[in-house]
């Protein structure tokens, strides 16, 4: 675990291969100061595939007027020839996300 933001909104995650993540929950959603979300990893912390980061209240984002969209973005993107996208939606634990290339 490369990061995890103070107000638990977001998460930097590097992998064993040197990719880069960016996850992001809700939009606008670091003026919620951690209320509705909870971390289960510290900075520093070696993760696995699959397993949780952040639990969030999706309601809680909602009620507080944000969207609840999650992004996860490549911030080493430059760095390959291609990100593509291959699952949306509500993706399964451990289940492929990107594809790089």
């Amino acid at each position: 675990m490369t990061q995890v933001i103070d107000t638990l909104h977001a998460v930097g995650v590097t992998s064993g291969s040197g990719v880069e993540l960016l996850i992001h929950i809700g939009v606008d959603t670091v003026v919620m100061n951690g209320q509705g979300f909870k971390a289960s990893v510290k900075t520093g912390q070696k993760i696995t595939m699959g397993q949780p980061l952040i639990y969030f209240d999706s309601k809680a984002i909602k009620d507080a007027g944000h969207p609840d969209a999650i992004a996860v973005i490549v911030t080493n993107g430059d760095e390959y020839q291609a990100v593509e996208l291959v699952a949306s939606g509500e993706v399964a634990p451990g289940a492929p996300l990107l594809k790089l290339k």
